[in-house]
């Protein structure tokens, strides 16, 4: 049987950490948002199947 991942949505999510730790663990990240525009762009090359606002 296969197992479904826990979706989480990434506030301020900073230049990703926390996200690459929820990744590691089996989370999926749907989506985040952080206010400063360098974070951003990281997150968007990192993650670029994602919604980053």
């Amino acid at each position: 049987m296969k197992q479904k991942k826990i979706k989480h949505l990434s506030l301020f999510a900073g230049y990703g950490g926390i996200n690459l730790g929820f990744q590691w663990a089996g989370f999926k990240t749907v989506a985040g948002v952080e206010i400063k525009q360098f974070a951003c762009d990281i997150l968007r090359k990192k993650w670029r199947d994602k919604s980053w606002h």
